[in-house]
């Protein structure tokens, strides 16, 4: 059976699931415009936000935590989240 912790849990997975991943990918697919992305639906941009994130991300944070200063991954996302309000108008 579901508990109504496991709901509460759940529910902030998915929002620190469009924090962390969903976000960056539609602002890089947004500036980079890849496949059309610009030119697709809804439910289009958000499979290619999601395929990007999950290709990009991963690999820009390490390069920034690796070799940049300590708060290069928070100043990355911090230009990401500031980005994506601008890119859904």
């Amino acid at each position: 059976s579901v508990l109504p912790s496991d709901v509460s849990r759940y529910a902030v997975a998915v929002v620190a699931y469009a924090l962390v991943l969903f976000a960056p990918g539609y602002v890089l697919g947004w500036a980079l415009n890849p496949l059309g992305f610009r030119a697709e639906n809804r439910s289009g941009r958000a499979a290619l936000a999601v395929l990007l994130s999950v290709a990009v991300v991963p690999v820009t944070m390490y390069w920034l935590a690796r070799f940049g200063p300590a708060w290069a991954v928070w100043a990355a996302y911090a230009a990401v989240w500031a980005a994506f309000p601008v890119t859904l108008v």
